[in-house]
């Protein structure tokens, strides 16, 4: 007998979307090219009587008893949060599915969905977890259930990871440090779906036809300014391309990167673009002669150094963000100021090689599901 297997993840699964719903639209690639049969749930919330309420509220007080120590938690007005949310959540997920056999894929691992292992747990459901990444590990990132800022909640989020029986991750250094802590951690890194890969693959044939001149090298520093890491990460590079003046042509784009007009200002070497649309930013792509990607220290995995490497533009990116990509050809890795600077005088970058799909890894994870998917 096969278990009904409940996908949740708070991303639109979007292949041409951020890193989140790129991430998302892997996974279902890979369920859907394995034949696994799933259901997105999005838990919308229900009308109920208030008899229903009290009722419900009742259950998550005793839940949340059972679960959380008050020291956790931190306060009173919190702890009346909590049950809210429990509350909400029990009936959409306990009541809905209590007469099947479920296996819960827990992609959206954000804090705000803390109880979802736990009801899974209290009701014998097991769980595969999917975190995009260790978001208690993400500077300024705030607990919605313990109301801490990183990394202060990472016990908390270990907590709930913990009682997963079996955690995917996007890097390899998260991965070894889950394990650490005895949960069973594996490696699932991201390649592109089909449909971006094969665009990617029509970047790369025209860079392959392109004349290199002599003219100023053009370089895309790229990256969504929403994200902390990256963005703090982005005026960093700004600042330093303005002090330094180094000889190139430094395009600025992604999701958001208007943001950044202020820190431009003036400079006649930094070319602001903004938020991108498809078209535009595979138009940069194509004639672009490298990318750079600079992040501070944080936990995930770029989703955009397989996708450059594929499309044949070599990558500069500074030691915290390339992780768990080191071994990777066609990446310039710096740790300093001095390295990149050098770098870029010293241009003469060609077509990387081609990125590898590490199907090995894809094929843990469907082992994995179709185990637990088995009663």
């Amino acid at each position: 007998m096969e278990r009904i297997i409940i996908r949740h993840t708070k991303f639109d699964s979007n292949p041409l979307g951020d890193g989140g719903s790129k991430r998302s639209a892997q996974i279902r690639e890979i369920l859907m090219g394995a034949g696994i049969p799933f259901e997105d749930e999005k838990f919308a919330l229900s009308k109920f009587s208030l008899k229903d309420l009290v009722v419900y509220i009742c259950r998550s007080f005793l839940f949340v008893q059972k679960t959380f120590t008050f020291k956790e938690i931190g306060s009173i007005k919190r702890y009346w949060s909590i049950l809210k949310i429990v509350a909400l959540r029990i009936p959409i997920i306990v009541d809905k599915y209590k007469n099947q056999s479920i296996l819960f894929l827990w992609e959206s691992t954000v804090s705000n969905n803390f109880a979802y292992p736990f009801l899974m747990k209290e009701n014998n459901v097991p769980i595969i977890a999917l975190p995009h990444n260790l978001e208690s590990l993400v500077p300024t990132q705030k607990d919605g259930f313990s109301g801490k800022i990183s990394p202060d909640w990472f016990q908390n989020e270990l907590k709930g990871l913990s009682l997963c029986k079996a955690v995917f991750t996007i890097s390899r250094e998260e991965c070894w440090l889950l394990k650490l802590y005895g949960i069973n951690a594996f490696y699932l890194p991201y390649y592109p779906p089909k449909d971006v890969e094969k665009i990617l693959l029509e970047i790369r044939e025209i860079r392959q036809q392109r004349v290199i001149s002599n003219l100023t090298p053009k370089i895309l520093l790229l990256g969504s300014a929403t994200n902390p890491p990256t963005y703090n990460g982005m005026l960093e590079m700004i600042s330093l391309c303005k002090q330094e003046k180094p000889s190139v042509e430094l395009h600025v784009g992604g999701f958001q990167t208007e943001r950044l007009k202020d820190e431009v200002g003036e400079s006649p070497q930094i070319i602001l673009h903004g938020t991108l649309s498809d078209i535009e930013l595979n138009n940069l792509l194509m004639n672009v002669d490298a990318v750079l990607i600079h992040q501070q220290v944080s936990t995930g995995a770029l989703t955009r150094v397989p996708e450059m490497l594929i499309a044949g533009i070599p990558v500069l990116i500074n030691a915290d963000a390339a992780r768990s990509n080191y071994e990777h050809k066609g990446l310039f890795i710096y740790n300093t100021d001095e390295q990149l600077l050098k770098y870029l005088r010293e241009y003469n970058w060609s077509i990387p090689p081609m990125f590898v799909k590490q199907s090995d890894y894809i094929r843990e994870f469907i082992d994995q599901v179709k185990l637990l998917s088995t009663i």
